[in-house]
Order: C-alpha cells, then structure tokens, then sequence
C-alpha cells in the first residue's frame, strides 16, 4: 500500500483554497495517482494526463480547463512528457522517519 502525506492544513494553503472545489478535489487525486502509481518525484506521464482516462480513473469530468487552471495556481507544472506536481517532496511520507524513531526509541 502506497502513502501520500496531506497536511491537515492542505485546504488552507492559498494556492489550494484559491481553486474552485472541484479542481482542489482533482489536485489531490493528482497527488494520489501518482503515489499509487509510483510514478516518481510525482511526474505523471502524458498517457496518464487526457481528459478521457482522467474521467474513467477519477470518476469525474475533467478537462483540460481544469489541468490548465489547477497549473495557472502553480501547483501543477507542464513537463516535455506530461505533467508534473510541484512542491512533490511536501506531499511525501519521509522514508527514514520510521528508521530515526527506532533509534530514538533505542535511546530512551
């Protein structure tokens, strides 16, 4: 099982809370598609982008209005091969936390 890290705080950030709520529901599927798909520093390839697999995987309508103005608030950015989801490393579980906790708790 895959995990994405979404602060509780998510929604308040300005980029996020400046969207229409269907395009902040489509960023955060965003995030997790590419968590569940591994897709890596959260580059999502240009196949996993159009509006007809998005519609089929997301259970929505979105277009390519909604990619352009969920980019417009500098939250996705357009890659040579798709698309990729800036500040990547914030939405991502740290791989070492549960090693230092260990050795934290070998410490006490």
């Amino acid at each position: 099982m895959s995990w994405a890290r979404i602060e509780c705080a998510f929604f308040d950030d300005p980029a996020v809370s400046a969207l229409p709520l269907l395009r902040q529901h489509i960023f955060l599927r965003f995030i997790l598609m590419a968590k569940r798909y591994g897709f890596v520093g959260g580059k999502i390839p240009t196949a996993f982008t159009t509006t007809h697999f998005l519609r089929d995987l997301f259970h929505l309508d979105v277009t390519a209005d909604d990619i352009a103005g969920i980019a417009v608030a500098g939250l996705l950015e357009q890659a040579q091969d798709g698309i990729c989801i800036t500040r990547w490393s914030s939405y991502q579980i740290d791989p070492t936390s549960q090693q230092r906790k260990e050795r934290f708790r070998e410490r006490g």
